[in-house]
């Protein structure tokens, strides 16, 4: 799985989602001290400070694209598929 590092966030999907849905379990691998955001304070963070709304979506975007990435390299193992020529 993925390794978060101090200062990250985790449970940016659950948060923003209309369901609520978790996509993945934390563990930890050493002692950690938390902070957790309810769905309600995220939202009044998100309007009263742009820049926490931008965070939080430059997370989301940055996961996404790696996960994208993960996934396409796991469709191809054989390495970057190549365009065929039409030599006729």
């Amino acid at each position: 799985g993925m390794v978060r590092g101090p200062g990250e966030i985790v449970g940016e999907l659950g948060i923003l989602s209309r369901t609520r849905r978790r996509t993945a379990s934390v563990f930890a691998q050493t002692d950690v001290v938390l902070q957790s955001l309810t769905a309600a304070k995220a939202r009044e963070l998100w309007f009263q400070h742009p820049g926490f709304a931008l965070h939080l979506i430059q997370v989301l975007a940055d996961r996404l694209i790696d996960d994208l990435a993960e996934e396409t390299q796991a469709l191809r193992p054989n390495g970057p598929i190549l365009p065929i020529s039409d030599s006729s």
